[in-house]
């Protein structure tokens, strides 16, 4: 399967993409989706060069990252410069460095892991625009207090929230792509070009989809114009 994956060639034209599987590097035709907007990747064990990999997909304005843990990770300065929601459920608290002056216009952030201990060494005073923190229901009433401390020192002051559920989690990308965030959606609409134009190139319209039935039938891998 992941040959078939590497098989394939642009151009392909996909604002949506839902990846499941056991994936040693990212498959070259991901990282030449440009107009790529949203991308959720699902695997065991995501290794240090499809993170890197992720990180040139310059047009991403949410990525959702699911395993069972992470390589080590450093998001460099300017890296993922057009994301708006990071979403990471992960099984063991293995979180990426973040660097300052990366992830330079994200708003929402979701931790889901119930085994994260305190900060994990996130420095959120590098997220500038930061709005939203969404931890496991899971975690100790420890972290939760030490995240909102933090909360309180940055100068957003972003909300400190607890995921509901976990369905809420599985539909979570839905809920994204369908705007039913009214805030949040006019922060896309609105906001993101007014920052873009701030210093980096703004971004191109939303591309249409390719036919891709040979991926949607194959098991790994799902392709759909709204992540579902």
């Amino acid at each position: 399967c992941e040959e078939l994956l590497n098989s394939l060639k642009g151009p392909c034209y996909l604002s949506s993409l839902k990846l499941h599987g056991d994936l040693a590097a990212l498959p070259q035709f991901v990282v030449s989706l440009r107009g790529l907007k949203e991308l959720c990747l699902s695997s065991t064990k995501l290794t240090t060069g499809v993170l890197e990999a992720l990180s040139n997909l310059s047009y991403l304005q949410y990525l959702k990252l699911v395993a069972h843990d992470l390589d080590k990770f450093i998001v460099r300065d300017q890296a993922f410069c057009r994301l708006l929601r990071l979403s990471l459920e992960l099984q063991c608290p293995t979180f990426p460095t973040i660097e300052e002056g990366a992830l330079p216009f994200l708003v929402t952030l979701q931790l889901l892991c119930k085994d994260l201990h305190g900060l994990s060494d996130l420095k959120i005073e590098y997220l500038k625009h930061l709005k939203e923190v969404t931890l496991d229901p899971r975690v100790t009433p420890t972290t939760r207090r030490t995240w909102e401390k933090a909360a309180r020192e940055h100068p957003n002051r972003p909300k400190v929230l607890l995921l509901k559920s976990v369905d809420a989690a599985q539909s979570e990308i839905a809920d994204y792509t369908i705007a039913s965030e009214p805030t949040e959606c006019a922060i896309q609409e609105s906001s993101i070009p007014a920052l873009l134009n701030q210093g980096l190139v703004a971004s191109s319209s939303v591309m249409s989809k390719q036919s891709t039935s040979v991926l949607s039938n194959m098991g790994l891998s799902e392709v759909s114009s709204a992540l579902t």
